[in-house]
């Protein structure tokens, strides 16, 4: 994980068949970039939706039901989110 003054990144690799724990607390405010690979996001109400390279996303306000790497190669997942703002400062997710 590497921070600046105003962001914090972080790469993550999920491998073929795997699952991406959505739920962690860094994926709730973070935009994802798709850096290589293949994920499919299944939301509750049976959507499926497939991101490859170079898509950006972000899983805030998505009612997942899984992330997962369907594909053969290793995925690699960029997820940049904002720090060091006073928990009053954030925008609302009303």
């Amino acid at each position: 994980m590497r921070s600046t003054a105003r962001f914090t990144r972080q790469i993550v690799e999920v491998p073929p068949g795997g699952l991406l724990d959505h739920e962690a607390p860094v994926w709730r405010e973070a935009l994802v970039v798709v850096l290589a690979g293949e994920i499919v996001v299944e939301c509750s109400c049976d959507q499926r939706h497939r991101f490859v390279r170079g898509d950006i996303l972000s899983f805030a306000r998505l009612p997942l039901r899984s992330v997962q790497n369907e594909g053969p190669c290793q995925t690699r997942l960029l997820a940049v989110w904002r720090t060091g703002e006073p928990e009053g400062c954030r925008p609302s997710h009303t």
